[in-house]
């Protein structure tokens, strides 16, 4: 089955499906704080459907080349060639161990493998570190895999020799059953189950058609490998054979693990197998956090969709219950901007601008502004403190003409209030920096100094004022 992608982002697989607007919703389409539970359509608000992990997953056939890059990482790539060294060695060094050693050794090596089909099989897609510990550890599964792999290749060895005709449907069953049986025993550790026919077909049934995919992937590799194994028998010279057909075999041994662990995690949910993914839009599934009483509404989507006027009524809403949300405020803002409703774009922003201040995010602020200037030529913010901030922001730039704009009349619409001997320091300092208005910056100042002598600034705006009577 073709793998669903979200609608609003055509590259990436879709989480959810709502019935009645016929749309799917990949994770970055629903808040996060939805994702604990049932999230709602952001249209029509009804219960989302869950499309399945299995739809977030990139499917195996499309991962083949990440299989085969797999065992090139270093830990794998050392116990390879640390192996296959080993192999090749041993009968040099200790010829009393020719025999028994190579099985030691492999043995080994089936309990790395066995390792990264476990890993894979949870999620994780990086190669199992090589550590003694766990090499070593739990070697009855391996010494399980080992048997079943060598039982299997017994029988289809001992019917070849009885009767060649009844060796084509063994290797038929072989092909299907083997990697069942080897998921099975990862997963299950048992290896009663494998024994029992109905117990494997169920497991493949889980998988559906996929499986017959998988196993024409593995019988490729087999024939790859022996293929590969025949050329360097050709080429290769005698004292080496064994360490390339051992480090050729166990590479391709070990893409065959890590291609079933993957299908594992692929149909976890079928196979009933609990593995550490991502929920959709980043967080781990186990880490989703608690749904607020009013989620955060997908702006995006509802314009997408046409409902301008319901994008704004659900903002505005989320607004008033999460007023330090600044990335819905200023979806809010630009949805304000953009239908041109003035009265409504100035209210927010006497707010919204403090906060983005408060939140040392200036450009913004001083964006959010000039937006707000382009729609009303007269606007400034009721908060005097605000106003301030702002004009300091502007002093130095190109529209510090705004400092004027921000700060003057301060002293008939707020007469008392402490801040007006600095602001008027500052407009003072504007005027005779950026306009050379000396004598009006002087006017300013002694008015400073006649209606707030106590002012803390009181003797900066002397200095300031004694500055400004020297250079004029």
């Amino acid at each position: 089955m073709a793998q669903i992608k979200c609608k609003y982002h055509p590259e990436t697989p879709a989480a959810w499906h709502c019935e009645s607007c016929d749309i799917n919703y990949c994770g970055s389409c629903v808040p996060a704080e939805e994702r604990a539970v049932a999230p709602a359509c952001p249209v029509c608000k009804r219960t989302l459907d869950y499309l399945g992990a299995g739809n977030l997953i990139t499917p195996f056939w499309q991962n083949i080349a990440g299989f085969y890059r797999y065992p090139l990482a270093r830990d794998p790539l050392l116990v390879i060639l640390g192996l296959a060294l080993a192999s090749s060695l041993v009968g040099l060094v200790l010829p009393p161990l020719e025999i028994i050693a190579p099985v030691i050794l492999f043995i080994l090596f089936i309990r790395y493998a066995t390792l990264a089909l476990e890993e894979t099989a949870r999620g994780n897609m990086d190669p199992p570190p090589l550590e003694s510990e766990s090499l070593l550890a739990d070697l009855e599964l391996a010494f399980m895999e080992v048997f079943l792999i060598i039982f299997v290749v017994t029988v289809n060895m001992m019917v070849n020799a009885w009767s060649y005709l009844a060796l084509a449907p063994l290797m038929l069953v072989t092909i299907l059953a083997l990697p069942a049986a080897i998921m099975v025993l990862a997963i299950e550790r048992r290896f009663v189950q494998i024994l029992n026919p109905v117990y494997l077909w169920q497991f493949i049934q889980r998988i559906g058609v996929h499986y017959l995919l998988l196993c024409a992937f593995l019988l490729l590799l087999i024939i790859a490998l022996s293929a590969t194994v025949g050329v360097l028998g050709m080429f290769a010279p005698d004292f080496l054979i064994t360490f390339f057909v051992t480090a050729i075999t166990m590479y391709f041994v070990l893409v065959m693990f890590h291609m079933m662990g993957y299908v594992i995690y692929q149909y976890h949910e079928e196979l009933q197998v609990e593995v550490v993914m991502e929920a959709p839009g980043g967080e781990e599934a186990h880490a989703a956090p608690p749904r607020p009483s009013l989620p955060r509404p997908n702006t995006e989507v509802l314009l997408n969709e046409g409902k301008i006027e319901q994008a704004r009524s659900e903002l505005e809403e989320y607004v008033r219950h999460a007023p330090g949300d600044l990335e819905a405020r200023s979806q809010l803002h630009r949805l304000l901007r953009a239908t041109r409703d003035t009265q409504a774009l100035c209210r927010h922003a006497d707010d919204y601008l403090q906060r983005l201040l408060d939140d040392q995010q200036a450009s913004r602020a001083q964006e959010a502004y000039i937006d707000c200037l382009k729609q009303d030529r007269e606007y400034r913010p009721e908060n005097v403190a605000t106003r301030l901030a702002l004009a300091r922001l502007f002093r130095s730039g190109t529209h510090s003409r705004l400092v004027l704009h921000l700060l003057n009349g301060l002293h008939r619409s707020h007469p008392q209030h402490q801040l007006i001997p600095e602001a008027y320091l500052l407009v003072a300092q504007v005027m005779c920096e950026r306009f050379g208005e000396y004598q009006k910056a002087k006017k300013i100042l002694n008015y400073v100094l006649s209606h707030y002598p106590d002012s803390s600034q009181a003797e900066e705006v002397r200095r300031y004022l004694s500055i400004v009577e020297k250079v004029h």
